[in-house]
């Protein structure tokens, strides 16, 4: 029986010239780039000053070169205490602050194929309950990330067909 709540699923067609009226964009035409990273060391502090300096909602963790984890805005909310930097603070309220980022990442990302359809982004998205994916290049390492805003920016440049 299906969900009453679900809304019914329709057809995206781009209206990007691809040669094919209906042809379904990949995942590295809608994805974000130049990715946003930061040292897996780095304090939770310096990740949320990145996060808001660069408006972005989610930071890749490099270790010695290689990126290992990724945390997003809502992790860092978790993390820190609600009262930290505020009038009513404690010192142990403001050392939520000074721990290491990596000590609320993500470690063993879900990825995705940069020539995989955004459908199967989005469905990786809502079955896994996350809102990013890093992106793998055709040579094997993260070329970008792609976020639910992504695609509903994508959905937007789109017609849907009723």
């Amino acid at each position: 029986m299906a969900d009453a709540n679900r809304a019914p699923v329709h057809a995206w067609r781009t209206s990007r010239p691809t040669g094919e009226p209906w042809a379904t964009p990949s995942v590295a035409t809608v994805m974000s780039r130049p990715l946003v990273t930061i040292e897996a060391s780095a304090t939770v502090r310096r990740a949320r000053e990145v996060m808001r300096g660069r408006s972005v909602h989610h930071l890749l963790l490099v270790d010695r070169g290689v990126i290992v984890a990724i945390v997003s805005d809502r992790d860092l909310d978790h993390a820190i205490s609600p009262w930290a930097d505020g009038p009513a603070s404690t010192r142990r309220d403001d050392e939520t602050l000074a721990r290491p980022v990596y000590s609320c990442a993500t470690y063993g990302m879900r990825t995705i194929q940069h020539n995989a359809p955004i459908e199967e982004a989005a469905a990786v998205l809502l079955e896994e309950g996350i809102s990013a994916l890093p992106v793998v290049g055709a040579d094997g390492g993260i070329a970008g990330i792609v976020t639910a805003r992504d695609l509903l920016r994508e959905l937007l440049a789109c017609h849907i067909d009723v």
